[in-house]
């Protein structure tokens, strides 16, 4: 039964504490990854210059889901990438905020144009 063995295809997955992610894998450089309990969902603070936003939703993506991005599909599949990080980036530098969320690889992911990141798990059942 999926309930009482982790291993089960059908087990619900449980999120992985942050010291067990596959940084050194990702594409973007993230200032911090902070896995809060309480909401059941990852934290980053991305580097405005160093990627595009579109590269950060990605790399915090693959290394919270533990799946390689060349894995996953494409963002494409959920936003515009250009389109995404033109208007994230020009928010960025106008001064102005602005908070983006929509759904991609299973995971809610909220993107704020001052460089922070929120990538919600799915509800385990």
């Amino acid at each position: 039964m999926a309930d009482n063995d982790p291993t089960h295809p059908d087990a619900p997955k449980v999120p992985k504490p942050p010291d067990t992610l596959r940084m050194e894998s990702d594409c973007c450089e993230f200032a911090s990854l902070d896995y809060h309990v309480d909401e059941n969902a990852y934290w980053a603070i991305y580097r405005f210059g160093g990627n595009s936003p579109s590269i950060a939703v990605v790399s915090a993506v693959a290394a919270v889901s533990g799946i390689d991005p060349l894995d996953m599909e494409p963002l494409y599949s959920a936003i515009d990438p250009d389109a995404f990080d033109e208007l994230v980036t020009r928010t960025e530098h106008a001064g102005d905020e602005l908070q983006i969320t929509f759904e991609f690889h299973d995971c809610e992911v909220a993107v704020n144009s001052t460089g922070s990141l929120k990538v919600q798990l799915p509800q385990s059942t």
